[in-house]
């Protein structure tokens, strides 16, 4: 049997055993798993390190295209077990859920000659370890009222699909230690990574590794700030780690999307946030003595915009007024301002 990744139209599988020359009368032609076992490097099944593993396979068995194979007085009784062997260990631990057989009926006609069927294969909680393993696949037959040479009735030998299918324990998702905010550099340690990377983190910073450790600095970029993040992917299937990190005093930011135009005699409450719960805003409104500004808190204030001009007033006026804000930051100092302008009344 040639094994290789098959891409099935039902089912990714990433192991399929493929008979070119047909040996016994029976033969298991296929045992194939769900890609999403796959570890993409080693190309190994992956086993949980703290949790028994549980896997579905598709298994299809063939019998001879031959008419006298496909009589119905021919018999099939054909049973699969799959078993799990430590690298280190010779001994074969059986991990199918339940019985894997094949009869008659379970050809899709007469004169099918292929039979496929799903079970579920369970490897136990700790019984593979960093040396890794395999999953060895074996079936018999019961001859009756086989054609010549096979008519003796009675159980075949236990035959051995070729191939191995090797196991390798999931990775380790890596750790992240280091600062949670920088004015310029922080160091980080992390282990088990891969790829180290920053995300959102363009004109504000860049990672380097510092050569022979297991260490990596974050460096700002000129006066660049923001929320960033520093991500390892470790090698494998590891789970992604993320930390995010503060870089220098990031600018406040309006919540929620305002409108610029307001409406007379009416009065809104806004909300500006920041990055940390430490900052102080400092937050002003520019123009118009007439609109009252009041400040609820360290991120909310209200306006209050004048009452709706009376239907003789010949020209309604028109109020406009900026809002500003910058996060007051102890550890790296003062953002820069934002503005944002508003209208009371139309222009037109």
């Amino acid at each position: 049997m040639n094994f290789k990744i098959l891409f099935s139209f039902l089912l990714l599988a990433i192991f399929s055993g493929t008979v070119s020359a047909q040996r016994q009368p029976i033969e298991v032609n296929q045992f194939y798993f769900s890609q999403s076992v796959l570890d993409p490097i080693s190309e190994s099944i992956k086993v949980k390190r703290n949790a028994d593993s549980h896997y579905s396979v598709n298994i299809q068995i063939i019998r001879p295209n031959a008419t006298a194979w496909t009589s119905p007085n021919v018999k099939y009784n054909v049973e699969v077990d799959a078993f799990v062997k430590k690298n280190n260990s010779n001994t074969l631990l059986s991990i199918r859920t339940s019985e894997i057989k094949f009869t008659a009926s379970d050809f899709a006609s007469g004169t099918f000659v292929s039979a496929l069927k799903t079970s579920q294969l369970l490897i136990p909680k700790n019984y593979i370890d960093e040396s890794g393993g395999e999953i060895i696949v074996k079936w018999r037959y019961y001859k009756e009222n086989y054609p010549s040479p096979y008519n003796q009735n009675g159980w075949s030998d236990w035959y051995t699909v070729d191939g191995n299918y090797p196991l390798k324990l999931e990775a380790i998702p890596g750790t992240i230690a280091g600062p949670n905010q920088i004015c310029d550099q922080g160091t980080y340690t992390i282990t088990n990574y891969g790829d180290v990377t920053l995300r959102n983190a363009a004109n504000i910073a860049t990672v380097n590794r510092i050569q022979g450790t297991s260490q990596f600095t974050v460096s700002r970029i000129g006066n660049g700030s923001g929320k960033i993040q520093l991500v390892t992917k470790p090698w494998g299937d590891a789970a992604e780690t993320v930390k995010e990190i503060i870089v220098g005093t990031p600018l406040p930011r309006f919540k929620g999307d305002y409108a610029p135009q307001l409406d007379y005699g009416q009065t809104y409450t806004f909300v500006i946030e920041s990055d940390l719960p430490s900052d102080i805003l400092d937050i002003e409104k520019l123009g118009m003595a007439n609109i009252v500004f009041t400040r609820l808190d360290n991120n909310r204030f209200t306006i209050k915009t004048p009452p709706k001009p009376s239907s003789g007033t010949p020209v309604a006026p028109v109020y406009i007024f900026s809002i500003k804000a910058r996060t007051i930051n102890g550890v790296c100092g003062n953002s820069e301002y934002i503005t944002k302008n508003f209208r009371v009344g139309s222009l037109n």
